[in-house]
């Protein structure tokens, strides 16, 4: 994996630790020289996109990372493994690992630091990081179909995504509490 500088796109780094195609990444945005990478070899790198250093590399799945995701304390992988892993996001420690059936490399995203929503079989399901639990699914139709939702967008206190032939928009007015309160 390569890092290009922004401003002339001269190659500053290559960083070394997966054997395999790289299959999902992040950047962090509140700490834009961290990033995670994942890869069809099931690891999970973590790196500092500064120094080139990986920071932890850990086998997450048993076959491919087909997503990630990052919060203030996790790291949250998925994998060809249908296992949803919780990550310590600074020692790679893994906290969880969650059973959650084919999720056809749906995208993850953050709903606050301790909540994660998927996209998956029919629906969504919103994730407690802290517990690995569910805490509750949205099913836009039947829960047997092929159609899966892949594409998870946030919007204010909601988030878009795609189901079918059809975008849907999901409101978590709870969240939008939850961070209003928390910025006061």
């Amino acid at each position: 994996m390569e890092v290009f500088s922004s401003r002339n796109l001269n190659a500053l780094l290559t960083l070394h630790g997966h054997c395999g195609p790289i299959t999902s990444c992040f950047i962090d945005r509140a700490t834009p020289t961290i990033a995670g990478s994942g890869s069809q070899d099931g690891f999970l790198c973590v790196w500092d996109l500064h120094t080139g250093a990986c920071l932890y590399s850990t086998q997450a799945h048993n076959g491919a990372v087909s997503a990630l995701a990052y919060s203030a304390s996790y790291v949250v992988s998925a994998g060809a493994d249908e296992r949803l892993c919780i990550w310590d996001r600074f020692q790679g420690n893994k906290l969880n690992s969650v059973p959650i059936g084919l999720n056809y490399m749906s995208r993850m995203l953050p709903l606050t630091h301790t909540m994660l929503v998927m996209g998956d079989r029919g629906g969504l399901t919103v994730y407690d990081l802290s517990s690995g639990e569910v805490i509750r699914r949205v099913p836009f139709g039947d829960s047997d179909s092929c159609i899966f939702v892949r594409q998870v967008l946030p919007l204010n206190d909601a988030i878009v995504c795609d189901y079918a032939n059809q975008l849907r928009i999901v409101r978590f007015p709870r969240i939008s509490q939850h961070r209003s309160t928390k910025n006061d």
